[in-house]
């Protein structure tokens, strides 16, 4: 047999660690939307993106390095083979996106399925 004033600090401290709990999940759901909206929401530059024209790139190239006519002849190549594999390593991993998301598929249940075509779209939306 417990004293009541035993029972009343127990109930207090079963009270505060909840809160406590509470707040931290709180906090950290908190923490996390806002960095996933302002740190990852940041674009990245990156410098070779300027570069998916081969027509720019190779005008920035030639006006920045005063290139000759035979070096822009084979920059201007390696830019467009450059441009082609980007594209076709692009396209594969696009592919094995789908497959891989197909062969999950294929393991889960009905619900289940719902359940990962939800997740699929929440992620792809951000």
């Amino acid at each position: 047999m417990t004293s009541p004033r035993l029972d009343s600090c127990q109930g207090k401290a079963v009270g505060i660690l909840l809160l406590v709990f509470l707040a931290g999940t709180g906090s950290g759901i908190l923490g996390n939307r806002v960095y996933q909206n302002t740190v990852q929401a940041e674009p990245i530059h990156d410098p070779s993106g300027d570069w998916h024209d081969s027509e720019t790139a190779l005008q920035q190239l030639q006006e920045e390095l005063d290139l000759d006519g035979e070096q822009v002849t084979k920059v201007k190549t390696i830019l467009d083979e450059c441009i082609m594999m980007e594209a076709e390593l692009l396209s594969k991993i696009k592919y094995m996106k789908a497959d891989g998301r197909d062969r999950i598929l294929v393991l889960l249940d009905n619900q289940q399925r719902v359940k990962f075509q939800d997740v699929l779209h929440e992620v792809s939306d951000k």
